[in-house]
């Protein structure tokens, strides 16, 4: 495993984590888009703290690109950044390649499964133990492949 490897796939999962609560829990309110989570539903998401707090700082808030950008920067460098990684890691991992790729991978994973996945809301352990599976198989794994392939190695 790289230097780079652990917390890339650490804000990796972070960011999996965010992309599911918006997934199942964003509902259109007079015309904005709103995080809506039950009582019970931030209950159970506190066995992911300090995640939880994703859901606790967009809850009932319009939401846009830029505020789902600047709640997810905010919390990681409240958290992560000289805390759980060494001071300028989180920046590095955040602009790696690495980071790219695994967001490509995952959003090919969503758009293929995303019928499925709308059928009922996942808990979100199950959906990356779906997300790991798929990687495994051979599908997945011409996906990883072809994400991590330099540009002029696809076209070729």
């Amino acid at each position: 495993m790289t230097s780079m490897q652990e917390p890339t796939e650490y804000i990796a999962k972070i960011f999996r984590f965010e992309f599911w609560l918006r997934f199942y829990f964003v509902q259109e309110i007079e015309g904005a888009l709103r995080l809506v989570l039950s009582a019970e539903e931030m209950k159970k998401l506190a066995k992911y703290s300090p995640w939880d707090e994703l859901a606790e700082d967009l809850q009932g808030k319009d939401l846009d690109q830029e505020l789902c950008r600047i709640n997810l920067s905010t919390f990681l460098n409240r958290h992560y950044d000289g805390r759980y990684f060494s001071p300028g890691v989180l920046a590095r991992a955040l602009d790696s390649r690495e980071l790219i790729q695994a967001q490509e991978v995952f959003m090919i994973w969503i758009q293929a499964h995303e019928h499925v996945l709308e059928q009922k809301i996942w808990d979100f352990d199950h959906w990356e133990e779906s997300f790991a599976l798929w990687k495994k198989s051979d599908t997945g794994q011409q996906v990883l492949l072809s994400t991590t392939q330099p540009e002029s190695d696809v076209l070729n």
